[in-house]
């Protein structure tokens, strides 16, 4: 159920990614200025310039220029950097703050679990009701390339082994013909023949299975890479992460079951496992294997994840 908050006419910072959606967001910029004009809505705007840049720039604006309400503009990536960036500041409990984001970017995934309006008007609208809802936050623990333990928050999805080559795969990509929303499945195939399976340990609250997994897919989101259900499973507000493990596939098979990662038939894919799971934790049997969240790789195994219920305050319809 949707509740009303107080805060509304106190100003938003909206956080932009002007590189997003192959330039979306940057083109949005002066229709988002008179949108909010027009409906009175007092705002400031802080354009990212390099990767990293909205976790820093939300991180100063809550925790020394006062801001509460904060907008993202852009994708799942900039999604993630705010979330990182409210989560790593200490002046202020998250209870304070509204978030929500206007989508411009590839995969909006973020938006669908919401169902933020694309419309500026009725985006407009939305922020000027005030209602808000809640939704957990994920926390993984990992290493990085330097063989440091690490820590990532999301609040969409995440995932190893295939999934999490083929974000490689697409971080890396240099065929610019391609458009950005035909990348990710684009890469499904061309990264078939490359990929190895690596057998996994995987501890599901106290359950412990091993096996040569062709893909480990969390999260709080059922949609991912631009539209995949690849954790159909998953609510948002429920206080447990949805997993999916995927045993080892051939390439034939890969290529049958990805119309079924769109429509949410995984669960029906006889080599899946479908978990909800308060813990998960991950680790490599042999050789390492990596790891993303929402969409962005952050690195290696051994990694423990873990939820944060109903964290986040997000400004719904």
């Amino acid at each position: 159920m949707n509740l009303e908050h107080k805060n509304t006419n106190q100003p938003w910072l909206i956080v932009i990614n002007p590189t997003s959606g192959s330039g979306r967001a940057a083109r949005q910029i002066p229709k988002i200025e008179k949108a909010f004009t027009d409906f009175d809505i007092p705002f400031t705007i802080r354009q990212t310039t390099k990767r990293g840049d909205a976790t820093q720039i939300v991180k100063t604006a809550v925790g020394t220029e006062g801001y509460r309400n904060i907008i993202g503009i852009g994708g799942d990536g900039t999604c993630n950097e705010i979330i990182n960036g409210l989560m790593n500041q200490t002046e202020v409990s998250l209870a304070d703050i509204r978030y929500t984001m206007y989508a411009a970017g590839t995969g909006n995934d973020w938006v669908k679990m919401h169902n933020i309006p694309s419309d500026l008007k009725a985006f407009c609208q939305m922020i000027l009701r005030g209602r808000y809802g809640y939704q957990d936050i994920g926390m993984v623990r990992y290493w990085d390339n330097e063989g440091e333990e690490r820590r990532k928050y999301f609040a969409n999805a995440g995932g190893l082994g295939y999934d999490s080559f083929v974000v490689q795969s697409v971080e890396g990509q240099t065929e610019r013909w391609i458009p950005k929303k035909m990348a990710y499945f684009f890469h499904i195939f061309r990264c078939l023949m490359a990929y190895k399976s690596e057998m996994v340990r995987v501890v599901v609250d106290e359950q412990v299975i091993e096996s040569q997994f062709y893909t480990l897919n969390f999260g709080i989101n059922k949609f991912a890479g631009a539209g995949m259900q690849l954790t159909p499973q998953a609510i948002k507000d429920d206080g447990l992460l949805a997993l999916t493990l995927i045993k080892n596939l051939p390439r034939w098979k890969v290529i049958y079951y990805t119309p079924r990662l769109y429509s949410g038939g995984v669960i029906n894919v006889p080599e899946a496992q479908l978990f909800n799971a308060k813990s998960i934790k991950i680790e490599h049997v042999s050789s390492p294997i990596f790891c993303e969240t929402d969409g962005e790789f952050i690195g290696a195994t051994p990694v423990e994840i873990s939820i944060l219920e109903q964290k986040l305050t997000v400004v719904v319809q």
